[in-house]
C-alpha cells in the first residue's frame, strides 16, 4: 500500500509539473468517432 501510495504521488507530482493528461485527453476525443446505435429521440434538438 505504501509503494502504491510513493507512485500515485509521484504521478500527482508529474502532472503538477507537466500537466498533459488533459491534453491527451482532449486529442482522443477529437479523434474518436462515434458509430453505434443513436437511441430514438437522442439528438434531435426542437
Amino acid at each position: 500500500m505504501l509503494a502504491r501510495t510513493a507512485g500515485l504521488i509521484a504521478h500527482m507530482v508529474e502532472e503538477i509539473r507537466q500537466p498533459i493528461g488533459f491534453a491527451l485527453s482532449y486529442q482522443a476525443t477529437r479523434e474518436m468517432e462515434y458509430d453505434g446505435v443513436v437511441p430514438a429521440g437522442f439528438g434531435k434538438h426542437e
